[in-house]
């Protein structure tokens, strides 16, 4: 065998075995999105729930939160006495590239208006919870 033929064998093998050597990295960035829906008020249910969901979405998982029912009640500065620490948390999820989105009718239902919302949220719609919700390989958790 030349040595040109060898040249190529070994530039093969190299090729193959760094592909081969990535494969594991690619599975693991893939991991299944998470979507919670948040329904409580409850100071200690809720700082449960979205200390459990930033933990997973910092392993890696993709996480939407959906504030709901009683649980728009966390991202109203009005009752940032109460929820400064949830608050802070969710930032960081936003902040980090997480959604959270909140649902306008249960604003209205508990009197939190638009100008009392810390930033980055996002208003809820059937199209990006559908999303959200089926995407492949979604785990769901409702507190």
């Amino acid at each position: 065998m030349s040595s040109a033929m060898k040249l190529i064998q070994l530039l093969c093998l190299s090729v193959l075995l760094t592909f081969a050597s990535l494969s594991p990295a690619m599975a693991e960035s893939k991991k299944d999105p998470l979507f919670v829906l948040l329904t409580s008020s409850d100071a200690h249910r809720t700082k449960m729930a979205i200390g459990m969901s930033n933990n997973q979405f910092g392993k890696g998982h993709p996480l939407t939160i959906y504030l709901v029912d009683q649980g728009v009640m966390l991202a109203s500065n009005r009752f940032e006495h109460k929820y400064a620490e949830h608050q802070n948390m969710l930032k960081s999820i936003i902040a980090k590239g997480g959604d959270v989105y909140i649902c306008k009718m249960c604003m209205e239902q508990y009197g939190v208006v638009e100008g009392d919302l810390m930033k980055g949220l996002k208003y809820a719609n059937p199209d990006a919870m559908g999303e959200a919700i089926f995407r492949p390989g979604t785990q769901t958790l409702s507190w």
